[in-house]
C-alpha cells in the first residue's frame, strides 16, 4: 500500500474435523491485518479474525504493536 502501511491476511479451511458443541465437520479462520510503521520496524497494527473453531464468539477485533525484525 505504501512504505509506511501494509494489509495482510490469510484463511485456512480444515476439513473432516468434529469440535465440540458444533455440527460443523469442516471450519473457516480468517484474518485480516491492517499495520502503520510509527518509527523503523515498530507498528501499530489492527487485526480482525473470523474462526469457527469458537462458537461462542467467532468474530474478534484486535489492537496492538508489533516489531518487526530481519533475518
Amino acid at each position: 500500500m505504501s512504505d509506511r502501511l501494509y494489509l495482510g491476511g490469510f484463511a485456512d479451511q480444515s476439513f473432516g474435523e468434529t469440535i465440540a458443541g458444533s455440527d460443523r465437520n469442516s471450519h473457516t479462520y480468517l484474518e485480516t491485518q491492517l499495520g502503520y510503521r510509527i518509527i523503523e520496524n515498530f507498528y501499530l497494527v489492527t487485526e480482525y479474525r473470523y474462526s469457527q473453531y469458537n462458537n461462542e464468539n467467532p468474530e474478534d477485533l484486535a489492537v496492538g504493536f508489533e516489531y518487526k525484525v530481519n533475518w
